[in-house]
């Protein structure tokens, strides 16, 4: 069985296999992070673990990734650190599923950044980061089938930092919104949350005309859900409004808004009935006047004209002026009314996040970072280098989708995935661009690493006669998916990247074209790519909202252009296609201009519980975030790079040389110290070229198989050098508790005239003399009791029902004593007898200087036992006791009865001889024996 590794670029099973392998063992263990290199992976625990608090905060702060186990915040103190360090800033990029931990993930980071920076600000952005956190989920989250809070878009959280390393402001960068989701909602799935939250105000759904939520159309059937308090979120959401300084009476219009949407869901369209005077050929009218009235109160526009832009367009002639109006059929009047519902949502949601960034940015930042918005964004969305000193720096938080391959994908799922490659592109390259500057900075020999560039692919959707560009041009001369999909198949037929047809394809398959990503083979289904990419909202629609009294409503409007004719005809609003590829271009522009670091996070299982590991789900993840191609690109170099200081540190105590002292060879010659470490475990015969090779500062290591072998090495080195410590450790405590236990149980030996041995009174108690509490066998025996903490091991002697002597070996625990039978040369322990601590009753031992003593249980036979260890075995009974406020009995006697079994009583006597008998322990009658002891070297001064 392959061994669990933290760091995944250590595999000796280098595979999709490996790696499931390596998270479920760590997952089963409640380890729920790992690295590849610098990359770490996060899975889901769906439970609560004790990993996010102050003193786990304290132990990551100011250490590098290396120096401690995989966490979240290592990323957030490596980001720290490199942004203070060299004055760069740093971006933080996590991707994976719905329901994966991405938004747990992004908190924890923001958390660690703002507890380990201070200034005059910080408190306050981070409070009003945190506050606006409930808005931005109340518009931009929903209920799915595998997350219950589920961001529906993507973020770039950017963090800002004065010359001083200071939080002085933050930015929020939204894209990816899925309103879709406004006017359609798959089974077992809801609408974004503030549609439901706005029912729990009755004041305001009775303003707003707003009954129940099953009565509207936008709504699906799942209208409440049990960990989902949409009272407390609507509460939380209007506080949230009031501390980014939204008035009361601008709220109102944000609900109307909301409310109006709902009613426009209702409006239901008809044919024109041939006797209406208006009706024309394939017209529409709406069936129920009520929500149309409704959905005009909330929007504060006029009734007629509602209809008029819900059931007519306006349509440019051939003139310069020329115009006319247009009937929409039934069809054409719902895509009117869903266009516009999710028109609306779209521009309400920028709105809400303009609002929150006002409340963040210092007015400053605004100005500055918008002139940059503004430019163009450079080629291949790279930052030129500027020798301009930065007057802030930044660390960036991308919570994004990860890859996505459904059964049935379209355009959102061809956008998702062309930023996952275009991350990917990123990685590869400044991932190889670092390794190879480091060798050259090292003085290292290299050669070209190998590895899969997907660059050809991100070409295929973006480049001039990509796909990207052949939709937007079907979609200018009006023609449909069919169009784009011939268009698509001709001119990408021979790309290496874009997958043939089969020879034999079904009806299905021939409206589907295929790509070859980094993550495998997406099936796109070409239906409806034209219609999203127009998101077309007729410019009546527009013309109306800009006639509305709402000061909101129009500024939501704002930037839209109407088209007028003549020569104040005004372009088209540009394509989803165009509007997104210079989003992205925008958004590499940033990360491009940022040292990198990276979360996946993965997600175990649909059913959201802890526990449970489902191999083919995560297996799924695992191609989609490209995690095998990490590990790939990561071992193609070197696996090991440290320091020459942190190498010695870790590997000296394997070799004679190097521990506990450096020989003299090696003083201040840490190159030579370091040849030395790894030769000792390599063959002699092999090429140590290619096995590793000595930089300036640092030792770089090829194989994992290598490092394995050293960390054996230490392994078995450490448990000696540790066990030394902690003896000398234990010891320091004993003595501090020696003199306590020595005058507690003399005390008591004196009250009762039971004479010492000199060499009992003198020892130091040690407690657990055979080292138990490293004892790999001891330890599954603890841990099937439930047990732990040994305060006592060692060797004594049982005297048996038979009256014969056997050796055993005795552990005394807080909560237990371990009758075992321990074989030393086989390692092996047979469990005789557990005894609870809690059912003793008292201990019976003779006058004299010998070391026996009987145990009595309340509902069991007495132990009886002989040990030099007498004295500490029962001081340590004495202490247990009192922690648990109990009083042991003690009981000296030169005769007392005891049961050696359930049914029988039996008397022993003591007697002192000069000299012991062949038997010491002599049955002087039928029920009835003689412990025969020889006075030792007595303690006077008791």
């Amino acid at each position: 069985m392959a061994r669990t590794v933290e760091n995944m670029i250590m595999l000796e099973d280098v595979s999709e296999r490996g790696i499931l392998n390596n998270l479920k063992n760590m997952y089963r263990k409640d380890s729920i992070y790992t690295f590849i290199g610098e990359v770490l992976i996060s899975v889901n625990p769906f439970k609560q673990l004790n990993i996010y608090n102050e003193q786990k905060l304290r132990q990551y702060r100011s250490h590098y990734p290396f120096e401690l186990p995989p966490h979240v915040y290592s990323i957030a103190e490596s980001a720290y650190r490199n942004l203070i360090s060299e004055r760069t800033s740093q971006s933080i990029i996590i991707s994976g599923e719905s329901g994966a931990g991405k938004t747990e993930a992004a908190k924890q980071i923001m958390n660690y950044i703002a507890a380990v920076s201070g200034g005059p600000t910080e408190d306050k952005v981070k409070t009003q980061i945190l506050k606006s956190n409930p808005l931005l989920e109340a518009f931009g989250n929903a209920k799915t089938v595998r997350n219950n809070n589920s961001s529906r878009f993507g973020k770039y959280m950017e963090i800002f930092f004065s010359d001083l390393n200071q939080i002085i402001g933050g930015q929020i960068m939204q894209f990816l919104l899925e309103k879709s989701r406004v006017v359609s909602q798959s089974q077992g799935e809801r609408n974004f949350h503030i549609f439901y939250q706005i029912f729990t105000d009755d004041e305001i759904a009775k303003k707003l005309s707003l009954t129940k939520p099953e009565h509207y159309k936008y709504l699906s059937n799942t209208y409440s859900v049990d960990t989902i308090d949409d009272k407390l979120g609507f509460r939380e959401t209007k506080e949230a409004l009031d501390y980014i300084g939204v008035s009361k009476e601008t709220q109102m219009q944000i609900w109307e808004v909301v409310a109006a949407i709902l009613h426009l869901g209702n409006i239901e369209f008809s044919h024109s009935e041939k006797g209406d005077k208006t009706a024309r050929k394939d017209g529409s009218q709406i069936v129920d006047r009520t929500p149309l009235k409704l959905c005009a109160k909330c929007l504060h526009v006029d009734e007629g004209m509602l209809e008029t832009a819900l059931t007519t367009k306006t349509v440019e002639a051939g003139g310069r002026n020329s115009t006319y109006i247009s009937p929409l059929s039934v069809e054409g009047a719902y895509f009117a009314r869903d266009a516009l519902a999710k028109g609306l949502y779209r521009r309400l949601f920028d709105w809400i996040v303009k609002s929150v960034n006002e409340s963040i940015t210092l007015p400053s930042l605004i100005n500055r970072r918008l002139s940059t918005m503004n430019g163009k964004a450079p080629k291949n969305g790279k930052k030129e280098e500027s020798s301009k000193p930065n007057e802030y720096v930044t660390i960036g938080i991308l919570d994004i989708y990860g890859f996505e391959i459904f059964q049935t994908n379209s355009l959102e799922q061809l956008t998702i995935n062309y930023i996952n490659e275009r991350l990917q592109q990123m990685f590869i390259e400044l991932t190889l661009k670092e390794e190879q500057e480091e060798y050259v900075r090292e003085g290292i020999k290299w050669e070209k690493v190998p590895y899969n560039d997907n660059k050809p692919c991100v070409e295929l959707i973006d480049s001039k006669l990509g796909i990207f560009n052949l939709l937007n041009e079907t979609s200018l001369l009006s023609k449909g998916d069919d169009d784009f999909l011939r268009t698509v198949k001709t001119n990408t037929s021979k790309h290496p990247f874009m997958v043939p047809d089969d020879k034999v394809i079904s009806k299905e398959q021939e409206k589907c074209f295929k790509i070859k990503h980094y993550a495998g083979i997406v099936e796109y289904h070409s239906a409806g790519f034209v219609e999203k990419n127009l998101d077309t909202l007729f410019q009546n629609l527009v013309a109306l909202a800009l006639t509305s009294k709402s000061t909101l409503l129009t500024q939501l409007f704002s930037n839209d252009k109407i088209m007028t004719g003549g020569n104040n005809v005004a372009t088209k609003p540009p394509m989803i296609c165009t509007q997104f590829k210079k989003q992205v271009d925008h958004l590499m522009a940033k990360l491009y201009a940022c040292k990198p670091h990276y979360i996946r996070c993965i997600k175990p299982n649909d059913r959201k519980i802890g526990n449970c590991f489902e191999d083919d789900m995560v297996t799924h993840q695992i191609r989609c975030l490209g995690l095998l191609e990490n590990v790939l690109v990561k071992r193609a170099g070197f696996v090991y790079r440290h320091k020459f200081d942190f190498f010695i540190h870790h590997y000296k105590v394997t070799t004679k040389e190097t521990y506990p002292f450096l020989a003299a060879q090696f003083h201040n010659n840490q190159v030579e110290a370091s040849k030395h470490i790894i030769l000792n475990v390599l063959k002699s015969n092999t090429d140590h070229s290619k096995m590793f090779q000595i930089g300036k500062t640092k030792i770089f290591i090829k194989h994992p198989e290598t490092i394995f072998s050293l960390e054996e090495l230490r392994e078995r080195a450490c448990p000696d050098v540790a066990t030394k410590i902690q003896r000398v450790f234990r010891r320091f405590i004993a003595k501090k508790k020696a003199e306590e236990n020595k005058r507690e149980i003399n005390t008591i030996f004196k009250k009762f005239q039971k004479k010492r041995r000199r060499v009992s009174y003198n020892r130091i108690y040690q407690g657990d003399y055979l080292n138990f509490a490293f004892n790999s066998e001891m330890s599954k025996v603890l841990a099937k009791e439930n047990d732990s903490n040994i305060v006592y091991s060692g060797y004594v002697k049982k005297v048996n029902n038979r009256n014969k002597v056997q050796d055993r070996t005795l552990v005394m625990t807080h909560k237990n004593i371990y009758n075992l039978d321990w074989n030393e040369k086989k390692k092996k322990i047979k469990v005789k007898r557990v005894l609870p601590i809690s059912d003793l009753a008292a201990v019976k031992v003779s006058p004299f200087t010998d070391g026996y003593f009987i145990l009595f249980f309340n509902s069991r036979y007495c132990y009886f036992f002989d040990s030099d260890d007498a004295s500490e075995i029962i001081s340590i009974l004495i202490r247990l006791f009192k922690q648990s406020k109990r009083e042991l009995s003690i009981e000296v006697s030169k005769q007392f009865d005891y049961k050696p079994t359930l049914k029988e009583t039996r008397t022993v006597k003591f007697a002192e001889v000069s000299s012991l008998p062949k038997n010491p322990i002599d049955k002087s009658g039928k029920n009835e024996i003689t412990v025969f002891v020889v006075p030792q070297a007595e303690q006077k001064n008791l």
